[in-house]
């Protein structure tokens, strides 16, 4: 009897540590990747645009990477696919 016990506890834990880990994947925010030249009109946009996100705690993230040109950031992004 005590067996039983112990199984239907340890599987009733196990349910609640699966249900917390796909509740942490589902609301685990997205993050994007902007590439855009260092000192830019474009670059102070989207650095803007993700301090906002990040203050209002939005489900998606931007990461902002500088580059020295434009052509070099899309080349850079196109190669880390």
């Amino acid at each position: 009897m005590r067996r039983n016990l112990f199984g239907w506890i340890a599987g009733g834990m196990a349910l609640v540590a699966l249900g917390g880990f796909v509740g942490w994947l589902y609301e685990r925010p997205t993050t994007v990747r902007v590439g855009v030249a260092r000192d830019s009109a474009d670059h102070r946009l989207i650095a803007q645009i993700a301090q906002v996100i990040a203050r209002e705690r939005e489900k998606v993230r931007f990461k902002v990477v500088a580059f020295d040109r434009t052509s070099s950031a899309a080349a850079a992004l196109d190669a880390d696919d």
